[in-house]
C-alpha cells in the first residue's frame, strides 16, 4: 500500500526536512524525545525511580540543545555528554561496569569536543568491539560455508 500525501503534507515535510521515506522527520523525533525525557524524569521523581530519571535526563541532554540551538545544538549536546562522561570518570555499560576510563587533560579535551566516544581510549574500545564482532562472524579455517 502506497501512502499518498497531499500537496500541503508534502510542503510540511519539506519544511521539516524529511523525505517521508524513513519515518518521522528529524525535528518531530527530537520533539518526541524531549517529551519522553520529561515524562520519564517526572515519573521517576514521583515514584522514586532513579534509573528512570537518569534515562529521562539523558534524552533531555541529547535533544534540548538541538531544539534550542538550530545551528550548533548537536555539538552542544555532544559536549554535554562528554562533560558528563568525564564527571563519571569514563563510560559505563547498563550494568554499571566501567568500559573505559577518560584520564588526562588531552583525553578530556577530546571528549568535550567530540563527545563521549571521542577520546583515544573510546576509539580503542570501539575497535576492540568491532574486532570481536567480526571474529564471531568469520568462518573458522577449514570450514566451508558452501557444500
Amino acid at each position: 500500500m502506497k501512502l499518498v500525501l497531499s500537496e500541503q503534507d508534502r510542503d510540511v515535510q519539506e519544511a521539516l526536512g524529511s523525505s517521508g521515506k524513513f519515518g518521522s522527520p528529524a525535528v518531530l523525533q527530537t520533539v518526541k524525545d524531549v517529551g519522553v525525557g520529561a515524562y520519564r524524569v517526572g515519573g521517576g521523581l514521583i515514584h522514586g525511580n532513579k534509573k528512570q530519571v537518569d534515562k529521562g535526563f539523558e534524552l533531555l541532554l541529547r535533544n534540548v540543545p538541538v531544539l534550542a540551538l538550530p545551528y550548533g545544538g548537536r555539538q552542544v549536546a555532544k559536549s554535554l555528554e562528554g562533560i558528563k562522561a568525564i564527571n563519571e570518570g569514563g563510560i559505563r555499560d547498563a550494568s554499571g561496569k566501567m568500559l573505559f576510563k577518560i584520564e588526562g587533560l588531552d583525553e578530556q579535551l577530546r571528549t568535550v569536543i567530540f563527545g563521549r566516544y571521542g577520546s583515544v581510549a573510546a576509539q580503542d574500545y570501539l575497535k576492540q568491539m568491532e574486532e570481536k564482532r567480526t571474529t564471531f562472524s568469520k568462518p573458522k579455517s577449514g570450514v566451508s560455508l558452501v557444500e
